[in-house]
């Protein structure tokens, strides 16, 4: 074999590696993994999966912003402390909370995978509970667990007789909302 011959063959061996190569990563991008809601159940929302977090998450976010208020979306995002993401069958569930104030000024995040839908429970310092959501008319329509979990983050014992959650029938009759997106002090558009 000539040395012009074996240059040529080199050649060839590296334009096809390249092209492999190529060819290689063009796949590999193509099935790149699709990240959804349930990725981050036993994980913090801020945990990054694939450069998105919980609350980015396209799918999240929309439903957030169809029943959250811009002053409601300001309070949640100010609620920094957050719990882990947990899930009671199709719902996945997240405490926030403000820091150093977690059992007075806080919320539960309810995303239901199903029909991709969010409600948020607040528990705002001072005031009663209240509820935004397009998919459940009261509180006390959310899976008892939810409400346990929603109840606990309200609640920190002082001894061993405290121990026991405190009765709250005033959460099941909480009427869930679904907030206008109309901003407050603007009038409705008349037309």
């Amino acid at each position: 074999m000539s040395r012009i011959s074996v240059r040529r063959t080199l050649i060839k061996w590296k334009a096809a590696t390249v092209a492999l190569m190529f060819l290689t990563s063009a796949h590999m991008e193509n099935t790149a993994r699709v990240v959804g809601p349930g990725d981050w159940v036993g994980k913090h929302p801020s945990d990054p999966i694939e450069n998105l977090t919980f609350f980015k998450l396209p799918s999240v976010a929309k439903s957030l912003a169809s029943v959250l208020s811009h002053t409601d979306h300001r309070y949640l995002n100010g609620l920094a402390v957050e719990s882990i993401v947990e899930k009671e069958d199709s719902f996945l569930y997240v405490s926030v909370c403000r820091p150093h104030d977690c059992w007075v000024d806080s919320a539960v995040v309810i995303f239901d995978l199903r029909t991709n839908q969010s409600s948020v429970l607040f528990a705002p310092p001072g005031k009663p509970f209240r509820c935004v959501s397009n998919e459940f008319s009261v509180a006390g329509d959310f899976p008892e667990s939810i409400r346990e979990y929603f109840l606990e983050t309200q609640f920190i014992p002082n001894t061993a007789s405290d121990r026991e959650l405190p009765k709250h029938p005033e959460l099941n009759t909480v009427a869930c909302h679904a907030t206008s997106k109309r901003r407050a002090g603007r009038a409705p558009n008349s037309g």
